[in-house]
């Protein structure tokens, strides 16, 4: 069986013609990048904390498919309890004898270059007495 050659160059011309709009649909269609991951955090930086105070932390992730949430770590002073795949409550040192700055950081497990930090200014308290002797109150009557 043979085609005519007018069919074939019909064919031909036509096929030519919406193959680069079919390749750019396949392309467009076979793309498998999802939108990035993002991690914020509430509350936001900084925040200030005094001797033991408490701050709870949320971590918010969008576009992470597998929901797997974050990972939880802390430099500076204080410590973090109650760590969940999106909450962890900070609390401050007892004690603050200088002012310093503790950094919660926030994974995300599904892709761990990224993260979100917050910033918490630990601010020590300081009581002054005056006067700084004693003194004596003479009640009459």
């Amino acid at each position: 069986m043979s085609i005519p050659r007018g069919t074939l160059v019909t064919f031909f011309k036509r096929f030519i013609a919406i193959a680069p709009l079919a390749l750019a649909i396949l392309a467009a269609g076979c793309n498998n990048s999802s939108p990035k991951i993002s991690v914020t955090l509430s509350p936001t930086s900084p925040q200030n904390a005094v001797g033991a105070q408490v701050i709870p932390v949320t971590a918010t992730l969008t576009h992470d498919t597998k929901a797997a949430g974050v990972t939880w770590s802390l430099t500076g002073g204080g410590a973090l309890s109650g760590q969940t795949t999106t909450a962890v409550t900070y609390t401050a040192p007892a004690t603050i004898a200088a002012a310093g700055t503790a950094t919660i950081t926030a994974t995300s497990v599904t892709d761990p270059t990224e993260t979100a930090k917050l910033v918490i200014n630990l601010t020590p308290i300081s009581v002054t007495l005056n006067p700084s002797a004693a003194q004596t109150l003479e009640q009459n009557g």
